[in-house]
């Protein structure tokens, strides 16, 4: 068990190291070897497909195939413990990937209310907002969650407050 124990945590070491270089195949090879040859049930390699997948399915027109594949990593994970917000916030992302708005909301306005530390949750909610056409719902959860969590510092969470300005301007004739 030992053994098993240090080859996992050597596989995943190799499997982060993978992601860190963008070797997102090589990432994907190596935390599926860890599900097949060494641990069925590690929770951060399901995690780490079920957001492979999940990326992937947006960078190919939003497969739904890929979406399938990542929720149901995302669901294995909750299997295996209910209480992992990770997973819950995956499987918000896939039901809004897949069209089903009002059940992704309910997932992140139940993790925003829940957790205290996991600016996800409100960046997602932004992001259902933004794409109901709720810009000014969207820039007050970027902006709060910006200054709450990230210290108004994050760029990509910037730039989502800046896109709802950039919006809400155009849509009162501020801007060409």
């Amino acid at each position: 068990k030992k053994t098993n124990e240090n080859s996992l945590r050597v596989n995943q070491q190799y499997a982060h190291l993978q992601q860190l270089t963008k070797s997102t195949l090589g990432a994907r090879k190596a935390f599926e070897n860890i599900l097949v040859n060494i641990d069925r049930h590690d929770v951060y390699s399901l995690l780490s497909l079920g957001n492979f997948y999940l990326r992937s399915a947006r960078k190919n027109k939003m497969r739904e195939s890929e979406v399938c594949k990542a929720m149901d990593f995302f669901q294995k994970v909750l299997t295996l413990d209910s209480h992992n917000i990770y997973a819950a916030n995956g499987i918000g992302m896939s039901l809004q990937m897949r069209g089903h708005l009002s059940q992704a909301k309910e997932i992140f306005v139940e993790l925003k209310q829940n957790e205290n530390d996991f600016p996800d949750a409100w960046i997602n909610l932004g992001h259902l907002c933004l794409e109901g056409g709720q810009t000014l719902a969207a820039l007050n959860l970027y902006e709060n969650c910006s200054r709450k969590y990230l210290s108004d510092s994050d760029p990509v969470v910037l730039m989502f407050i800046a896109k709802c300005w950039y919006i809400l301007g155009r849509e009162e004739g501020n801007f060409s």
